[in-house]
């Protein structure tokens, strides 16, 4: 049973990076399957000191927002007050709480997130984070309140999940041939899972949290996969077993989707989505990455 974690108050802070591609990153995701909506708020600090910001938001018909700020010194900024871009993240309380902000003329948020579990690091599974992926990261799902306006429509995500992830050492954007990194949430349920293929070898730190038990998964078998066109996945059933011997059945069926920017060579199709948590309805979002040819070869097929 997995009640305690490595993760220190520092560690929502930053850390030292390495060149030639050391970088930390914070994603804020947004699900908003009922509104037709996806967001991801992104921002980063490269090891020589670079950062920048993304803010994404799509819709049925594709980005409505993509607002990426260029680079600017983050010297003498960390995570507890961290103004780049035009978004502000403050770490008020490390692992448990924060406040996110941005204002455009086209997107706006006030967010608090409050935790719903403890963090889950990757550095905590039994097999390690992938070193060619970060030093460690961390993923947890958050409880929200405050307010979400894009253009003229303004809606509430009082009680909505955010799920969040912060990776800091390398990152190389090229190495992986495949992942899946998905977050669910269903009631009082969360799973999260990043299934990942390096040179060969498979990897799937993550979490199942139910019944107020955090538990490291063991074993993620993909039963049902199902794609439309761009190859964007349709539906999506799998069984996940943690490390307390539990079964949970999870599925997903995506709502809106779009492609987050990442690399040439690479397609990440980021998907907002309807979820079920062994039988319980909730919203997720799914990002499935493909090498860029392969995935075209396959579209192609229709």
């Amino acid at each position: 049973m997995s009640t305690t974690t490595h993760l220190q108050a520092a560690d929502d802070r930053r850390h030292a990076l390495r060149p030639p591609i050391g970088r930390e990153s914070l994603a804020f995701i947004v699900p908003l399957p009922d509104e037709e909506l996806g967001l991801i708020a992104y921002t980063y600090v490269d090891h020589e000191d670079n950062a920048g910001t993304l803010i994404m938001v799509w819709g049925p018909d594709g980005l409505i927002v993509n607002e990426r700020s260029p680079s600017e010194p983050a010297t003498g900024l960390d995570f507890d007050d961290w103004r780049i871009g035009g978004l502000e993240v403050a770490h008020i309380d490390p692992l448990q709480r924060f406040t996110l902000r941005y204002d455009s003329d086209a997107v706006a948020f006030d967010l608090t997130a409050v935790a719903r579990h403890r963090a889950y690091a990757y550095g905590e599974h039994r097999d390690g984070c992938p070193t060619w992926l970060a030093d460690d990261r961390f993923e947890q799902h958050l409880d929200l309140e405050g307010t979400l306006r894009v253009g003229d429509r303004e809606i509430s995500l009082d009680g909505r999940p955010l799920f969040r992830d912060h990776s800091w050492g390398t990152r190389d954007w090229r190495g992986p041939q495949h992942w899946k990194w998905i977050h669910l949430s269903a009631g009082e349920s969360s799973v999260h899972l990043m299934e990942v293929v390096h040179l060969g070898r498979r990897d799937i730190p993550g979490f199942v949290h139910r019944d107020g038990v955090t538990s490291g998964i063991t074993s993620f078998t993909v039963d049902e996969l199902e794609f439309g066109p761009d190859f964007v996945h349709t539906f999506m059933a799998a069984t996940i077993v943690d490390e307390d011997g539990r079964e949970t059945k999870v599925t997903s069926r995506p709502v809106v989707s779009t492609l987050f920017p990442a690399h040439e060579a690479l397609r990440m199709n980021d998907s907002t989505v309807l979820c079920e948590i062994a039988g319980e309805s909730g919203h997720g979002h799914v990002e499935l990455l493909w090498d860029t040819p392969y995935a075209e070869y396959h579209a192609s097929k229709g």
